[in-house]
């Protein structure tokens, strides 16, 4: 097997370490990938001759029929036994595939597209603990703005679960090419601007070349700009060699196996840098007194008001007498909510919209118009149905509450019950529309009357106004000596993004995540781990008490006080009156624990978090209060993979705090929940052992212990262990338990039952009987939960794939 010369590897290291690399594959690059009948996934050539009897019956294999005639004529003559055919080909045997995946599939790719229509990404994600998740997409039913934090791969023919309109015969391709095709498009434009590996395909696709064409036609750009691209396959003809030599794209010739082998396992540090770079590319008090009267809280008084104009969170004195301007879009507000006379008014946008400076203003309004107003600070260590007293015992006309999701699963039914005890009060609420999405506020209030009011883009008469309150303040920034209509043209091409947004822009002239990460950069290396810390706190909505603050920095308390002064006096850090710190604006801090991420500071930055909180906390604190609230969203063994990205990081943060928390049974669930979601069965199982000691009863630990059961009860079973069935009939019980508890509520418990079930179902030595038996029962609780949760896309997935072998063996 041939090496890579030094100068090759080091181009392609680099590029990985800057998390530039693009992932292209055909069908040789699943060749080593097992199917469900046992046999390796086929290549194009294989896959015809496997086909052709279904489709001519009667005739022998001719060796000149070509894929896409044989798929063509097979659609129209037999197309059910053709798509049995090829789920069976192409569907993966989760436990079978080969260590060499992992390792393709932990590289930091920006993107990944395939030609493939098999399964293999998703079972790869599956079975190994990926640094990152990947999404499965199809070009065919999923729009391009799909992608999401997670690693897309792009299947551009389609799925196996596309069929029939998989895109396989000459007509489909010429189909696609008559019209543009947006993921061609993406992949063509990504291929101008990034490195593109090309594994197990000559890159000959037709949608792919009409693409190309266009844009050379378009750009005129020259080929040897384009950055250095890569194809490895075993064979290539010389004419290939050459075509692909003037799109600068070199060929290796190695197979995937080869590759992984002897090139991907030499860039461990290069593939954690990358995966650290394209991480910022993909975002306490009593009920009585969490409960305030607006008219109290308008008093407040700033002396920073012109901060707000360079990204300061919003504050009342801003609203009353400091430079929050009126929006053209809240002008007929006050108009709506008297026509419509909403029982909830529902204000959504993305982050750093102005969501919050609306409410403030609409719950100003209306208390200057003589309402009874109150805001409901969301900081609160109450419980719930503690508020829900409190204002049953003395209820306003009308209840404000900011950032409402942070109370979680539990916000949609604190609303609708509020607005059932007190049908004459009127609740004003913010959420970002993608949490609002996420928390199915919409099905969970449709027996609520509500005005949901979208905060648009802002406008020309909104430019104005910023500009004039820009100008008083005198933070006009580098707009200052410019004419007026050159500052409206340089903020109108702003307008587009957010408020925050499009004020720090334009008066920095540079991109706000450019600005945020400038200022990170730009810290002297002792303030770096302060302000993550900081930032930390406030992306979670928390403000950060000074003596956490001092535990989680550790080292020298003066040189860490002397940082935060620092901090302080560039702005980038707020003191609060209480004496909390917190950044400037929640946007500016999630963007700062990008930087940090990429920068390595961000783990840091966690461990010492954990740990200062922890060591506030003991048994017996309240489950309501800030820091556990906070303790909980940190330690969560989802948020450690997703973000950490490393797995060894992670169980060295859980080994720190195993001294101070070794009584509380949820960090026992999250450190074992690690180990499950890794499949590291045996180390979870002692883990979740102590939780489900401590909790016997907690339905997250019934739910997790009965994951790790049915994982394990599916591993015996293929080595044909005793007692897996026992193991197995336990789990279902234990999940069954949790369903009845808090299904309604919560999908987890269904996902884990249908898609650990339906592994076990797979796995087990089951008669064909059994084998229906339990497809059926786990479809129909499966379906159950969609009922439940037609929101959750894991749940519609999973009962597609739990049909499919349903129907399988209801055939069989």
């Amino acid at each position: 097997m041939m090496s890579l010369d030094a100068d090759l590897q080091k181009l392609i290291a680099g590029q990985m370490a800057r998390g530039e690399l693009i992932l292209f594959t055909g069908s040789g690059f699943s060749a080593a990938a097992v199917n469900e009948t046992g046999g390796l996934l086929p290549t194009g050539a294989q896959l015809r001759k496997e086909i052709w009897p279904l489709v001519f019956p009667d005739e022998p294999f001719d060796q000149s029929s070509v894929l896409a005639d044989i798929y063509e004529v097979g659609i129209r003559r037999s197309q059910r036994l053709l798509g049995e055919a090829l789920r069976k080909l192409l569907k993966v045997d989760r436990s079978r595939i080969p260590d060499l995946y992992q390792t393709w599939f932990s590289v930091p790719w920006r993107a990944i597209y395939t030609l493939n229509v098999d399964d293999l990404d998703e079972a790869a994600n599956q079975r190994f603990p990926l640094p990152v998740p990947i999404r499965s997409i199809s070009a065919l039913s999923d729009d391009t703005g799909s992608l999401g934090a997670v690693v897309g791969a792009v299947h551009l023919n389609g799925r196996i679960d596309d069929f029939p309109t998989l895109t396989f015969s000459a007509q489909q391709y010429g189909e696609r090419t008559a019209f543009p095709d947006s993921w061609y498009q993406r992949l063509v434009a990504e291929l101008s601007a990034y490195p593109v590996l090309f594994v197990g395909t000559e890159v000959d696709e037709p949608p792919l070349w009409q693409q190309v064409a266009i844009r050379e036609l378009r750009t005129r750009r020259s080929r040897e700009h384009r950055p250095r691209s890569y194809l490895v396959s075993p064979k290539l003809s010389v004419s290939r060699q050459a075509v692909l030599g003037e799109l600068n794209i070199e060929w290796i010739p190695m197979d995937a196996q080869g590759f992984a082998e002897n090139v991907l396992v030499l860039f461990r540090e290069e593939a954690r840098q990358g995966h650290s770079v394209l991480a910022g590319v993909r975002g306490r008090s009593l009920p009585g007194t969490a409960i305030r009267p607006v008219a109290d809280l308008q008093s407040e008084t700033r002396t920073d008001l012109a901060e707000y104009l360079l990204g300061r969170e919003p504050s009342w004195a801003d609203v009353t007498s400091g430079y929050a301007v009126a929006r053209a879009f809240e002008r007929d507000l006050l108009d709506r909510i008297s026509r419509e006379n909403p029982q909830i008014v529902l204000v959504t946008g993305t982050a750093g919209t102005g969501k919050t400076t609306t409410l403030l203003r609409l719950a100003t309004t209306l208390q200057v118009a003589g309402k009874d107003v109150s805001w409901l600070d969301v900081q609160t260590e109450s419980p719930l149905h503690h508020l829900r007293q409190a204002l049953r015992d003395r209820p306003p006309s009308i209840l404000a509450i900011d950032d409402v999701d942070i109370f979680g699963r539990g916000a949609p039914a604190f609303l609708r019950e509020l607005a059932a005890d007190l049908p004459g009060l009127m609740i004003l609420i913010a959420v970002r529309s993608s949490r609002a999405d996420r928390l199915d506020f919409h099905r969970h209030l449709q027996s609520v009357r509500v005005l949901e009011i979208d905060v648009p883009n802002l406008e020309d008469e909104d430019i104005d106004a910023i500009l004039d309150s820009l100008t008083k303040a005198n933070r006009l920034g580098v707009l200052r000596g410019k004419s007026r209509p050159e500052q409206e043209r340089i903020f109108r091409s702003k307008a587009d993004r957010q408020l925050l947004v499009a004020m720090i822009e334009a008066t920095t002239d540079l991109r706000f995540e450019e600005k945020v990460h400038s200022e990170c950069r730009d810290l002297d290396p002792s303030q770096q781990l302060p302000y993550a810390a900081v930032a930390l706190s406030t992306r979670f909505r928390h403000p950060l008490p000074r003596e956490e603050f001092l535990i989680a920095v550790g080292g020298d308390r003066d040189v860490a006080l002397n940082a935060l002064g620092s901090l302080v006096a560039k702005h980038l850090v707020v003191t609060e009156k209480t004496g909390d710190l917190r950044v400037r604006h929640r946007v500016v801090a999630e963007q700062a624990c990008v930087f940090f991420q990429q920068a390595g500071h961000f783990a840091g930055a966690v461990e010492g978090l954990l740990f200062a909180i922890a060591a506030k906390l003991g048994p017996g604190h309240s489950t309501s209060s800030r820091e556990h609230r906070l303790l909980v969203q940190l330690m969560n063994h989802k948020f450690m993979l997703d973000e950490l990205k490393n797995v060894g990081r992670a169980r060295e943060i859980y080994d720190a705090l195993e001294q101070v928390l070794s009584w509380d049974y949820h960090y026992w669930l999250q450190r074992g929940s690690l180990e499950v979601e890794i499949g590291n069965v045996r180390g979870a199982e002692n883990f979740l052992g102590q939780a489900k000691g401590l909790a016997p009863d907690d339905y997250l630990v019934q739910t997790e212990w009965a994951y790790m059961m049915l994982k394990r009860a599916a591993q015996d079973a293929e080595a044909g262990l005793p007692h897996a069935r026992d193991r197995a009939d336990q789990a279902f019980a234990d999940l069954r338990e949790a369903i009845s508890q808090r299904g309604s509520f919560d999908p987890y418990p269904y996902h884990v039952l249908g898609s650990q079930g339906l592994s076990w179902v797979r796995r087990a030595r089951l008669s064909s009987v059994e084998k229906t038996a339990k497809l059926r029962e786990l479809l129909d609780t499966v379906r159950q939960g969609r009922r439940h949760h037609p929101g959750a896309r894991e749940l519609e997935l999973l009962e597609r794939d739990l049909n499919a072998d349903y129907l399988r063996s209801a055939v069989i």
